[in-house]
C-alpha cells in the first residue's frame, strides 16, 4: 500500500449538507476499493487563482489515505465524473507510510505535521521533519 493525498475543490454553491454527503460518498468508495483513510481536513472557501466554470472561489478539502495503486483508478474516476468537483489532484507521498503505520489513526494532515508524537515517530523512522 502507498500513501496518497487527494486535494479537491468543490463548487462554492454547494450547501454544507451536500459537501458532507460528497465526502461521505468519497470515503465509501475509497474503503470499498481497499483504501484506509488516515485523515481529512476542510480548508474552507478560498479564492481561486483563475476562474473555473465561472467560479472565482471554491471549497478546498484534503484527504490523506493509504491504498493499493489499483484503487486510484476508481477514486479518480469518481472525482472526474462528479460535477460538483471543480478540480482534483492526487499525489503519492511514500514518506508518510512509516508515520501512519506507527501512529495508527492519528490525524496526520501533511508531512509538515509537527505534533510531538508525529515528530518523535518521524525521527525514529528516519522521515525528515518539515
Amino acid at each position: 500500500m502507498r500513501t496518497y493525498e487527494v486535494l479537491f475543490i468543490l463548487s462554492p454553491q454547494l450547501p454544507e449538507e451536500d459537501v458532507t454527503n460528497l465526502i461521505t460518498e468519497f470515503r465509501g468508495v475509497a474503503e470499498k476499493s481497499g483504501a484506509k483513510l488516515s485523515s481529512e481536513e476542510a480548508w474552507g472557501r478560498r479564492r481561486l487563482a483563475y476562474p473555473i466554470d465561472r467560479f472565482r472561489e471554491g471549497s478546498y478539502h484534503i484527504v490523506l489515505f493509504a491504498a493499493p495503486p489499483e484503487a486510484l483508478v476508481e477514486l479518480e474516476h469518481g472525482l472526474q465524473i462528479t460535477e460538483e468537483v471543480l478540480r482534483h489532484l492526487v499525489t503519492r507521498d511514500d514518506r508518510l507510510i512509516p508515520v501512519i503505520a506507527a501512529i495508527g489513526n492519528h490525524e496526520v494532515f501533511s508531512n509538515r505535521d509537527t505534533t510531538p508524537e508525529v515528530v518523535r515517530v518521524k525521527q525514529e523512522t528516519g522521515v525528515k521533519v518539515g
